[in-house]
């Protein structure tokens, strides 16, 4: 029985997934975009690495939102007390 490429990142995503949250909390991180940027990262890579396209908006929308919290953590560091 051959699994298609959309089970395939579905059950690949859910595992890596599950072991961001547990070493997460292993590592006792608690910043709430540094999760939501992994998950985003992960799933761009498990979709180019099946081939499986879910839906453009979704992308674009996780694109968006992944560049919002890579430049704001480029303006913390660069400019350290601009930003709230």
């Amino acid at each position: 029985m051959g699994y298609t490429s959309y089970t395939k990142f579905i059950l690949s995503y859910s595992i890596v997934f599950l072991a961001t949250v547990i070493f997460g909390f292993l590592l006792n991180e608690n910043r709430v975009d540094l999760y939501i940027s992994l998950y985003i990262l992960e799933y761009f890579v498990f979709s180019a690495i099946y081939g499986v396209r879910l839906s453009t908006t979704l992308n674009i929308i996780l694109f968006i939102i992944f560049m919002i919290i890579v430049a704001y953590r480029i303006i913390e560091i660069l400019f350290p007390g601009v930003l709230f």
